[in-house]
């Protein structure tokens, strides 16, 4: 009896992986294609009926004005307030938050590329949300409809790059003795 079920488990378990496997081999697969591999299309996209991303116009409005507005120097409150005082809300129906707004401007969808099978990057035995492991990631450049162009794309990288970590360091009323030397 014991042999009989080490050797079910055995083969069920066999048969696990292999279901594993195809499903990942099928999502590749759809990356290829330019195909979504599930989920919510991002702000500014839909899917159509072969899980092809399209371009939803009014989505897209809100997408390229958070772009050219951080482009032009604006604060995520300030692209925060213009977007919800202009109704847009996010694809689950919110109002928009400054979280939202740095992952919109980090997606290269936008710009055409899709990215499949990247992974959370660990750094010191620590998960960093915002970085990612491309070492087996499908990448296919012109997949999906850009919503914004490539130059927009570089600028608004470039000033996310230079104001990274900038954020809160003098913003104390008061000056105090470690103020501009200690950082959190």
């Amino acid at each position: 009896v014991f042999i009989n079920e080490a050797a079910t488990a055995m083969l069920n378990h066999a048969q696990v992986l292999i279901t594993r496997q195809k499903t990942i081999d099928a999502l590749r697969h759809n990356a290829h294609e330019g195909k979504s591999s599930g989920g919510k299309p991002p702000l500014g996209y839909d899917l159509d009926k072969d899980k092809k991303y399209i371009i939803n116009e009014h989505e897209a409005e809100a997408v390229r004005s958070v772009f050219q507005m951080f482009a032009q120097g604006h604060s995520y409150g300030e692209i925060v307030d213009e977007l919800n005082h202009r109704g847009y809300c996010t694809k689950r129906g919110q109002p928009f938050g400054k979280n939202s707004i740095f992952d919109l401007l980090k997606n290269e969808k936008y710009i055409g590329r899709l990215i499949y099978g990247a992974t959370k990057a660990q750094a010191n035995g620590l998960w960093n949300n915002h970085a990612k492991n491309m070492e087996n990631a499908v990448i296919v450049e012109g997949a999906i409809p850009p919503i914004i162009d490539k130059d927009l794309w570089d600028r608004v990288q470039s000033k996310i790059r230079t104001r990274k970590g900038a954020g809160g360091r003098y913003s104390a009323k008061r000056e105090y003795l470690l103020t501009g030397k200690v950082f959190c």
